[in-house]
């Protein structure tokens, strides 16, 4: 993919490079986690603080990324693309976004602190939640702060579609599912051949 960066925005091709390094590193070192961690768009934004995907893009800001290492980038990275390999995205429901999101972090943060990832600063860990799925998390959390704290890292983004509220319509969302499963089958089958 060809990011449109104009002249002068030095901060979002050296984001753009950690970020390409990163992946290209994991795609070596993890190819479980770099089969898809390549597939996934690179798309530069100011809407989300730190990193975020719908399941076919990662998102990125270029201000937060200048602030981690590329290990962090790389387990960051790796982060994003458990919340689409577990199909975070589309297991919400009619779930709080927010709620939902610190459920499906505390259920992947454990398996990355395991990997020996170097996952940055402000991430959702508590041990009490390891080998529980997001649903089972989000059962027991409490409710955040309205108006409250974003994560700090790692945001799942629930993706658009051509249904109400901009919501995927039912055949979206089977596609959607279809998709991310094929990026599993993809990642099992590159992890087992390295």
């Amino acid at each position: 993919m060809v990011l449109n960066i104009r002249k002068g925005d030095d901060a979002v091709m050296k984001a753009n490079l950690k970020i390409s390094r990163a992946k290209t590193n994991l795609a070596l070192t993890d190819p479980f986690y770099g089969s898809t961690a390549l597939e996934l768009n690179t798309i530069h934004t100011d809407r989300v603080p730190t990193m975020a995907t719908d399941g076919y893009n990662l998102l990125y800001n270029d201000k937060w990324v200048d602030t981690i290492t590329e290990a962090n980038v790389k387990a960051v990275i790796a982060h994003e693309v458990e919340h689409v390999l577990k199909l975070h995205h589309l297991r919400q429901g009619d779930r709080d976004h927010e709620k939902w999101n610190h459920a499906c972090d505390y259920n992947i943060n454990p398996r990355l602190y395991e990997a020996h990832f170097e996952l940055p600063p402000g991430g959702l860990y508590d041990s009490k939640y390891a080998n529980k799925s997001a649903e089972e998390i989000y059962a027991v959390l409490p409710d955040p702060p309205k108006g409250g704290q974003a994560v700090n890292w790692g945001l799942g983004m629930c993706p658009k579609g051509n249904g109400p509220e901009g919501k995927p319509t039912p055949a979206e969302m089977e596609q959607m599912t279809m998709d991310a499963e094929q990026k599993l089958v993809r990642a099992i089958e590159n992890a087992e051949g390295s």
